[in-house]
């Protein structure tokens, strides 16, 4: 709640209006709900005062005729078959952004704070939802409420979620129309306080004139009402849109910067809550405003039903309690019948117990191992012997009305035997799910109607966050898994692209959110199941454990169970790492990983071209007509050396990516290893493209010393004389034959090149 100081605001006519109002509404909803009040009252002591199940003026007669009231509470059952129901699939808060500026880190913020709310030690709102349940399935209806107080030494307030014990302390507007109550436009809070509690409790308060005060507002002679005054009161906002496209409220908006205008506006009808402390009716002890449009008391109820006005709420019970009277009476009319039928009475001659009177008058009550009895008479006459009268079998008339009575509970209330985890007929799995399911279709609305009244004090608490947590301060939020994680709200940063300016990290004070209610098991019942389905699946099909086995292990309630998903997380497929280390990072490459990968393509292109290089060399090397052998010779070596070298690129780039893969992984325990791998790499490749062109500059200087050779021997030819110089192009001559090059010397002697070398 928001302090303010109304003083200066409201004078003594304002204070009279507004307990004129809440006297009027008071009288009047109590007056209107006063049959729901004792119908509740009823149904309570009905189920959990011993003795209540007997009307008292039946009660009464049969203590005269010394008969029991015996009580079988079947009813009991049935509400906790219910309630603990409840307990076990308990509904979740769920905030998702809606629009505006917001965004699914701040919708996840909101959550874990809601979370953290409903968890908080000072008043876990755990117990206001199972005592509002239970006070619904029994009697009709059930409150609790959200408040703020403040946070211990500190100026923060924090949010609250408050149970209420007693559900008949609230006196609730009737006239609403949403299913969830949600347009209340009053509500009352009241505690009982005696006169000197309420003197100590509040010192400066005016006296309190017990002879003026409305009867409405005191219990008894000494005790008076102090209630908890919530109103809705109507208001008019005006809506503006701005040039810019901002929207917001007129009274709210910021200064606009220059060159922004208002384009557009309306008025819209929206409302503001008030609280007062109201003692007896008569006085304003304090006042608040609180934060929202929706009085902070929220109610969940079984049947509500509107009949020509009048609203009726009915729980569970309400049907079933003729059922139950009626199976009481015919129980203890059998627990009569058995508890005779020992004691059936005597038929003896009164000759024959003379003298032993008390004996036999406490023969039904006194386990005497001797019944002693005249066998004669005074003339010595014998004397029959007492006779016990054969008592009557029981009637099994009923056996059959118990039966009756209690399969028509059963039926009143909509539960069967498979809902009470009784054995029925069926006898496979999805057979008694089935029934299960129908039994709990009976009982739904009760379900139904808590699941609105959960999502109705999510969305107040949603409505409160920017209100209360306006400022940078640090909270606790949780997750759904129960981890607890410290967070800065609107935390102040400069802004990625202008320095200069100023933005709020999870500002939770802008965009719209939704809030939803997530029903079914809780997360460690979800991880149960989602355990034994993932073990199943594994037993099925084995190849998964090696695909998924870190995930199998997380779900294991097993101590250590993230250690050892970690480490078998390392022994994944290389493919498998890859993807989890992408989607760690949000699905970017790491960059250290990339700087490596670009570094090893480098040199991979700077070996290229260093053999590139070599291959010029080579092929200056080999000119002339006399090296074209050579030439395709080492053509040839070129293609295999090419096709190796494209193998073993490729290669190569396999090692990189088996690289890549494992450097996202461990980069940062396997950095060492990877970059010592790449040296390796470099080396292996330098060696062997050395050693590749060591052989063919030695192979080419090979085939240029045969050539030369050969140009040697031709040369040491003696020359001819001058007469028979003319013949020397006749005596040698260089031919192909059949595409070989044959030499003809002068001797007439031929060869071919190949020979000659």
């Amino acid at each position: 709640m928001i302090d303010v100081d109304k003083d200066s605001e409201r004078g003594e006519g304002d204070d009279t209006e507004i307990l004129d109002e809440a006297r009027e509404r008071f009288a009047r909803v109590k007056e209107d709900d006063q049959l729901n009040r004792d119908n509740y009252l009823d149904d309570y002591h009905f189920v959990y005062s011993p003795g209540k199940q007997w009307a008292e003026d039946i009660r009464q007669q049969r203590q005269r005729w010394k008969e029991p009231c015996l009580e079988f509470n079947q009813l009991k059952q049935f509400v906790n078959q219910v309630v603990n129901d409840q307990r076990q699939n308990k509904p979740a808060i769920l905030v998702h952004p809606a629009g505006g500026d917001a965004s699914k880190e701040v919708a996840d913020i909101e959550q874990g704070l809601i979370r953290s709310i409903e968890q908080d030690p000072k008043s876990p709102a755990e117990i206001a939802y199972d005592t509002g349940f239970q006070a619904a399935v029994v009697g009709g209806r059930g409150w609790w409420r959200v408040c703020a107080e403040y946070d211990g030494k500190s100026f923060n307030q924090k949010i609250l979620i408050k149970p209420i014990q007693d559900a008949l302390t609230v006196y609730g507007d009737l006239d609403y129309q949403e299913p969830d109550g949600s347009d209340k436009n009053y509500a009352f809070v009241v505690e009982s306080i005696h006169k000197d509690d309420f003197q100590r409790r509040w010192p400066d308060a005016e006296p309190v004139s017990w002879d003026d005060l409305d009867s409405n507002w005191k219990e008894g002679k000494d005790i008076l009402l102090v209630a908890d005054y919530y109103r809705r009161v109507p208001k008019k906002r005006t809506l503006v849109m701005m040039s810019d496209g901002a929207t917001g409220w007129k009274d709210e908006m910021p200064k606009p910067p220059a060159g922004i205008t208002e384009t557009a506006s309306r008025e819209v009808d929206t409302f503001e809550v008030e609280w007062f402390k109201i003692a007896g009716g008569s006085q304003i002890l304090e006042r608040y405003d609180v934060a929202g449009e929706v009085i902070p008391v929220i109610h969940t109820c079984g049947d509500d039903i509107l009949i020509q006005g009048k609203r009726i709420y009915q729980g569970l019970i309400r049907q079933a309690r003729d059922a139950q009277a009626m199976l009481n009476f015919g129980m203890t009319q059998q627990a009569i019948h058995l508890a005779l039928t020992p004691k059936a009475p005597y038929i003896a001659p009164q000759e024959a117990i003379q003298d032993y009177q008390n004996i036999w008058k406490n023969a039904n009550t006194e386990n005497y191992s001797v019944l002693p009895y005249k066998h004669n008479d005074a003339n010595g006459n014998p004397i029959p012997m007492p006779q016990r009268v054969q008592p009557s079998t029981p009637d099994s008339g009923w056996r059959d009305w118990t039966q009756q009575m209690m399969s028509g509970m059963r039926s009143i209330i909509g539960m069967y035997e498979a809902s009470l985890g009784m054995k029925g007929n069926e006898v496979s799995g999805k057979a008694i799910a089935a029934r299960q399911k129908e039994g709990d279709v009976g009982t739904y609305h009760f379900m139904d109607n808590f699941h609105r009244a959960i999502a109705l004090t999510g969305r107040i608490i949603q409505s409160w966050i920017p209100v209360y947590y306006d400022t940078e301060r640090i909270v606790h939020i949780i997750g759904q898994d129960g981890m607890r994680k410290m967070v800065t709200l609107n935390q102040s940063a400069p802004h990625p692209s202008d320095p200069l300016q100023q933005i709020k990290l999870n500002d939770v004070t802008v965009g719209d959110y939704a809030v939803v209610i997530d029903s079914g098991p809780g997360y460690m019942t979800k991880r149960q199941e989602t355990a034994e389905k993932l073990t199943q699946m594994v037993q099925a099909f084995p190849p998964l454990m090696q695909a998924a086995g870190d995930l199998v292990v997380k779900a294991q309630d097993i101590q250590d169970a993230d250690l050892i998903a970690e480490r078998l997380e390392m022994m994944l497929p290389p493919p498998v790492q890859q993807m989890i280390a992408a989607k760690k990072d949000g699905g970017k490459p790491d960059p250290v990983t990339l700087q490596k990968l670009a570094q090893a393509q480098q040199q991979m292109q700077q070996m290229q071209q260093a053999l590139q290089a070599m291959q010029q060399e080579n092929q200056q090397l080999k000119s002339g007509a006399q090296a074209d052998a050579a030439k395709i010779q080492l053509k040839a070596q070129e293609s295999q050396h090419e096709a190796a070298l494209r193998a073993q690129e490729q290669a190569a780039m396999l090692q990189i990516q088996r690289e890549k893969a494992i450097q996202e992984l461990e980069l940062k325990r396997q950095i060492a290893e990877q970059e010592a791998q790449i040296e390796i790499y470099k080396a292996e490749l330098n060696a062997k493209v050395k050693l590749q062109v060591t052989e063919m500059e030695q192979q080419t200087q090979l085939q240029a010393n045969q050539v030369a050779a050969a140009n040697a021997s031709v040369e040491s030819t003696p020359e001819p004389t001058e007469a028979a110089a003319p013949q020397t192009p006749q005596q040698i001559h260089i031919h192909n034959g059949g595409g070989t090059k044959v030499i003809t010397f002068p001797d007439g002697r031929k060869a071919t090149i190949e020979e000659m070398q």
